[in-house]
């Protein structure tokens, strides 16, 4: 779930402004819940490659394919933070 989770601050990262106050809760509970959602559907639907990293011997798989599902989750949060950054600087 950290994995997860550093792509909302990545996003954070490449506008160099630095994280929101973590009191901020309105900053964070979107991130969080999306985070936690998109790690779970790729957790569980296993698309393309993620399942295949699963039938790795000894226990590997098991770690391997949560750690990339949280990669693409983490992935997909920084380029979905930076689209809605970006609308939201158009709209104001």
């Amino acid at each position: 779930m950290p994995v997860a989770f550093s792509g909302y601050a990545l996003h954070w990262m490449l506008a160099g402004a630095g994280l929101p106050p973590l009191g901020s809760i309105a900053h964070w509970w979107p991130a969080l819940l999306a985070a936690f959602l998109l790690f779970r559907l790729f957790d569980i639907w296993k698309p393309g490659p993620i399942g295949r990293l699963q039938d790795l011997p000894e226990g590997w798989g098991v770690v391997i394919d949560d750690f990339a599902a949280a990669l693409v989750a983490a992935l997909l949060l920084a380029i979905g933070t930076r689209i809605a950054f970006f609308v939201r600087l158009a709209v104001n």
